[in-house]
């Protein structure tokens, strides 16, 4: 992200330390330490720590959701390891990018709802915004969201759906996304 925003500034926000200090040494080795600033915690709706679960060998599988250890023996993994991170607003973040967001990638496991309700104050001051986050309703179920509650607030922001298609984005309605199953990429912009 950080070659493409070259006159532009990029946060990253990850709450596994070893993935944080990954993507630190990634943006030294890359010379892009003055494009890309990577912060060590959890998106989250206020400045709380979070409690997450790092399940050990997928650092891309931290979430909210304990799944226990019946799930990780299944998988033939060792037990999760439950630790504390520092939550951070993406509101927060506003002043540090001049007040000026184009695009933020969410995917954070389920907790979705957080992030979104910590970028009231970004969403609604950068109509040019673009959003695209994991949608994994089943994780945010996990979560102890209800997704149809969620899909209302995204809404409530003025945002709209859009599936990502080879032949670009194709507007959806939050209906029909309340029926889609897994997707790696859904496009939110304002309406």
């Amino acid at each position: 992200m950080g070659k493409l925003a070259h006159r532009g500034k990029v946060t990253a926000i990850e709450a596994n330390p070893v993935t944080a200090a990954l993507a630190r040494d990634n943006a030294i080795i890359n010379n892009l330490v003055n494009i890309v600033r990577v912060q060590h915690g959890a998106v989250s709706k206020d400045n709380d720590d979070v409690v997450l679960f790092r399940r050990v060998g997928r650092s891309g599988n931290t979430s909210i959701v304990h799944c226990g250890e019946h799930f990780t023996t299944l998988l033939g993994e060792p037990a999760e390891e439950e630790f504390r991170v520092k939550g951070i607003r993406i509101d927060d973040l506003l002043d540090s990018m001049d007040g000026r967001v184009d695009f933020m990638k969410i995917d954070v496991e389920g907790a979705e709802p957080l992030a979104f309700a910590g970028a009231t104050k970004t969403i609604a001051s950068n109509p040019q915004l673009n959003i695209v986050m994991e949608w994994s309703p089943g994780q945010i179920r996990a979560a102890g969201f209800d997704v149809p509650t969620f899909l209302g607030e995204l809404e409530g922001m003025g945002l709209q759906p859009f599936m990502l298609r080879k032949r670009g984005p194709s507007p959806f309605s939050f209906s029909e996304v309340l029926d889609l199953p897994y997707q790696a990429g859904l496009l939110l912009k304002r309406a």
